[in-house]
């Protein structure tokens, strides 16, 4: 009976498996679209002290870093790269792709915001 007992964790792991290569990208974007709001958010409650403002001078930036990070990781091939295999290959890819898009997001806060964000927040 112990052997018929399947966790969640396999259930899940065997059901992605299944999944066609379209949809596993899908759910790779739809992961990033939450995470990395999500990291610049505790970025900058972390450097503030405090929680981000919904009215402070930085709300705009969770689109823009949307907006910058996505398309650099499919630039770069991220996706597609992460489907075949996870190695030094990857995590070069990755550090790439974050490395490109904290400067365009940085760039991008300089020149559009009226009270700029500090460049060690990024």
């Amino acid at each position: 009976m112990t052997g018929s007992i399947i966790g969640p964790a396999q259930r899940l792991q065997a059901w992605l498996a299944v999944l066609p290569r379209s949809r596993k990208r899908l759910l790779m974007v739809a992961a990033d679209v939450v995470c990395i709001p999500a990291a610049l958010f505790t970025a900058l409650w972390l450097k503030q002290g405090t929680a981000p403002n919904a009215d402070g001078p930085e709300p705009w930036l969770y689109l823009a870093a949307l907006c910058t990070t996505l398309p650099v990781f499919i630039k770069l091939g991220l996706y597609r790269a992460v489907m075949r295999f996870v190695g030094s290959k990857v995590v070069g890819m990755v550090l790439a792709g974050v490395s490109v898009s904290v400067l365009v997001l940085g760039v991008i806060n300089e020149l559009f915001s009226s009270e700029a964000l500090p460049w060690e927040t990024f």
